[in-house]
C-alpha cells in the first residue's frame, strides 16, 4: 500500500493512543506517508477539512449531528469533569450541576473546539450566560490558570492526569459526555490509504 493520508487531530485523543495507532499503521505500511495536524479551529475546523477534502480522515468531538458531508463514528467516550484550585469553594464538593456555576469566571478552549461546544451547550440549555474571561489551547495552560484561581473549567475525565495543582469535581446535572470520533466524507469513498487505517 502506498500513498498519503492526511489526518486531523484534537490536543487530547483520551483513551484513543494515536501514536500507538499511527506506529502500527506505519509497520504495516511503511510505505503511507502519514501526515497529522491539529487545526487551530478545533474539530469544526476539522469537519469541514473533511467535508472539503483537505484532510481525508480526523478524530475529532463533535456534539450533535455531524455538519454535510461528514459521516461520524464514534470510537470512545469519557465523562467531563470541573476543575478548580484546591482553595475553591467546590474544591471538597462529590458533585456540581451547571446550574450552580452561573457566577464562575471560566478557563475554556476557543469557540470550534468540541469540549467548548458541549460545555457552550450544556450553558445554553440551562440559560445561563457564562463567563469566559481565558481561551487557551493547551491542557498546561489551563491547569496553570485553574490552580492559580483565575477561573474553573470544564475537561475530558482522562485530561486531568495531564493538569498537576488542580482538583476535579464531578458534573452530575445535567452529566457531560466528551465523546472521540473518526470522521470520513459522507460524499466520497475513503481512498484504500484511509480505509486500511480505519
Amino acid at each position: 500500500l502506498r500513498g498519503t493520508l492526511a489526518v486531523g487531530t484534537m490536543l487530547s485523543t483520551g483513551p484513543v493512543d494515536l501514536a500507538g495507532v499511527l506506529g502500527r499503521f506505519h509497520l504495516s505500511h511503511p510505505a503511507v506517508l502519514v501526515r497529522l495536524r491539529q487545526a487551530p479551529g478545533g474539530s469544526a475546523d476539522m469537519a469541514r477539512a473533511v467535508a472539503e477534502g483537505s484532510l481525508d480522515l480526523a478524530l475529532l468531538s463533535l456534539p450533535g449531528a455531524p455538519p454535510a458531508g461528514v459521516e461520524i463514528r464514534q470510537l470512545a467516550a469519557e465523562p467531563m469533569v470541573l476543575t478548580c484550585a484546591p482553595g475553591h469553594r467546590l474544591a471538597g464538593a462529590r458533585g456540581v450541576s451547571v446550574a450552580a456555576l452561573g457566577e464562575e469566571t471560566f478557563v475554556d478552549h476557543p469557540v470550534g473546539w468540541g469540549t467548548r461546544a458541549i460545555v457552550d451547550r450544556a450553558f445554553a440549555a440551562a440559560g445561563i450566560d457564562r463567563q469566559v474571561a481565558f481561551e487557551v489551547t493547551t491542557y498546561a495552560t489551563v491547569a496553570g490558570l485553574v490552580g492559580h484561581g483565575l477561573g474553573v473549567a470544564f475537561v475530558p475525565a482522562s485530561a486531568v492526569s495531564e493538569m498537576p495543582g488542580v482538583v476535579q469535581v464531578a458534573v452530575e446535572s445535567p452529566a457531560l459526555t466528551w465523546r472521540v470520533q473518526v470522521a470520513m466524507p459522507a460524499r466520497r469513498r475513503p481512498s484504500a490509504v484511509a480505509r486500511a487505517f480505519l
